[in-house]
């Protein structure tokens, strides 16, 4: 989704022709923005962005923006309050973003030989953020500069998101295909859900370099269904009968987590399910540390041990604009844990399996 450019003649000007607002636009890559329901592809109405700036004439750099709200109107259209003009006797400008707006501290007016402020470097840390799940991601716009050529055009802003993406999904092996399986509660614990994002550069190419740390009074949380994160029926559910991820059924539904160190004793996939076959019923329950999974095959055959399964190298984090999607395959020997982890399109994947 593009937005249109903010655009608002200035009254009082002598020439006012010559004049132009700085205005911006917005485009992303897929699964950059969530809402409070579900991630989607761009920011819609009454979103909003920090914006940090300055214009630049040799070595001199000026403060143009400082933080400034930046809200998505109903007609699409980016707007700010005390809209300012491009300088056409400067050389250039360079812009910095953060969402939501007011994610991090705005300091006060710097003298222009502070080259430490935001407005002038886009190094920063943000406020203490906590994720409840449903949150939107934190995004943080590539830097963008400006060259008097293009004085006058719509700031055009993409977007890198800085959370990590979950989904979990389960799937009944082959060998139940006869049986009923039954989900009673799943869930992640001890999530760690507050922390804060640093910038701490940005590359050639403009990318941001960004870093997480835990807040000083960090939280954790569970994910479970008493979040309304599950998205299909418990404990009823049937996830059918092949290895092949068409026939999974999510249990969770993108959830946006603060990336972090997964730590063996602390964050956990806590399972509890039941198999009924020839009119008996049998009830497992698993525990399994997120660290533990490791790269393979998502459709794994069954027949693989343990040992074979868990070799490692194991994934010991989520990172920032990672998609993580993992899988559940239950069969009546054992769960076969698997996952896969993209930059929203290409995936590798990781595995456990329990006995």
């Amino acid at each position: 989704m593009a937005a249109i450019a903010v655009s608002c003649a200035k009254t009082g000007e002598i020439n006012p022709v010559s004049e132009q607002a700085i205005g911006f636009d917005t485009w992303k890559n897929n699964l950059t923005k969530a809402t409070t329901t579900t991630p989607h592809e761009g920011f819609k109405t009454g979103d909003k962005f920090g914006v940090f700036g300055y214009k630049q004439t040799g070595t001199e750099k000026t403060v143009v923006f400082n933080g400034d709200d930046v809200t998505l109107d109903a007609n699409g259209s980016w707007n700010y309050s005390g809209i300012r003009f491009w300088d056409r006797t400067t050389d250039s400008y360079s812009f910095f973003a953060i969402s939501p707006a007011g994610a991090i501290p705005v300091p006060a007016d710097e003298p222009n030989d502070n080259a430490n402020a935001p407005a002038k470097t886009g190094l920063f840390v943000t406020n203490d953020i906590s994720f409840n799940g449903r949150n939107g991601d934190i995004l943080v716009a590539k830097k963008k500069n400006v060259l008097k050529s293009s004085y006058g055009l719509a700031v055009d802003l993409e977007f890198v998101p800085e959370a990590a993406l979950f989904d979990l999904k389960v799937k009944k092996a082959k060998n139940l295909e006869e049986a009923e399986l039954k989900i009673n509660s799943i869930s992640i614990q001890n999530i760690q859900t507050k922390g804060n994002l640093t910038v701490s550069g940005y590359d050639g190419d403009g990318v941001p370099e960004t870093a997480w740390s835990l807040a000083a009074a960090s939280e954790t949380s569970t994910f479970n269904n008493t979040h309304g994160l599950i998205s299909v029926p418990l404990p009823t559910i049937d996830a059918g009968v092949s290895y092949g991820t068409a026939n999974s059924v999510f249990l969770i539904n993108k959830l946006i987590v603060m990336p972090q160190a997964l730590i063996t004793n602390e964050q956990q996939l806590v399972i509890n399910y039941s198999i009924t076959f020839g009119g008996e019923t049998i009830t497992h329950s698993r525990t399994i540390d997120l660290n533990k999974f490791d790269t393979s095959d998502v459709d794994q055959t069954a027949n693989r041990d343990e040992a074979s399964q868990n070799a490692g190298p194991f994934i010991t984090s989520w990172e920032p604009g990672k998609h993580y999607t993992y899988y559940l395959t239950i069969n009546a020997d054992l769960i076969v844990f698997s996952a896969t982890i993209c930059d929203w399109t290409d995936a590798d994947a990781f595995h456990y399996i329990i006995n």
